[in-house]
């Protein structure tokens, strides 16, 4: 290293670091570039999940809140522990689902799902509103589209015989 420059190695981390955390750099002005939460909510059967930095109870409260700023109408909320589940209606019928449960301390996992063929418009609008209303840095309170998110399909191998 010479004269406070970084090594490759050292950037090639710093760069891996800001993928796998949900970080994106958006090339704020200046030496250093802004980073930007962005959620990544993975494709897991039928359902969008991802986990979260928080508790159940701060999560089943977000979803609660986010269905209220929809005005969607809930058909089931239950929560215990280690584990919630909220579903709602949209007028037109399409039902919303969310299950909630403990990895571990402070850590949620958050399972999405709209309607029965996965609507993916509808499951970025729920967790958009949802995420509004996360405790601290990670709520997006005050951001007008709310947070950045994309939607990760894995990789499918097609094997013919």
């Amino acid at each position: 290293m010479r004269n406070g420059s970084f090594s490759t190695g050292t950037m090639l981390g710093v760069c891996l670091l800001a993928v796998f955390t949900g970080c994106r750099s958006t090339g704020g002005s200046g030496n250093a570039a802004e980073l930007e939460r962005v959620y990544l909510l993975h494709k897991a059967g039928d359902y969008r999940t991802i986990d979260l930095p928080i508790s159940i109870a701060e999560l089943h409260r977000a979803v609660l809140l986010g269905f209220h700023d929809l005005e969607l109408k809930t058909l089931a909320n239950r929560v215990d522990r280690h584990s919630s589940q909220v579903s709602a209606i949209f007028a037109e019928e399409e039902i919303i689902e969310v299950k909630m449960q403990k990895v571990d301390l402070g850590t949620a996992r958050v399972y999405l799902r709209s309607g029965f063929d996965d609507n993916p418009e509808r499951v970025l609008l729920i967790f958009r509103a949802i995420s509004r209303h996360f405790p601290g840095k990670w709520g997006s309170m005050g951001s007008p589209g709310g947070p950045r998110v994309e939607l990760v399909t894995p990789w499918h191998s097609v094997i013919e015989e």
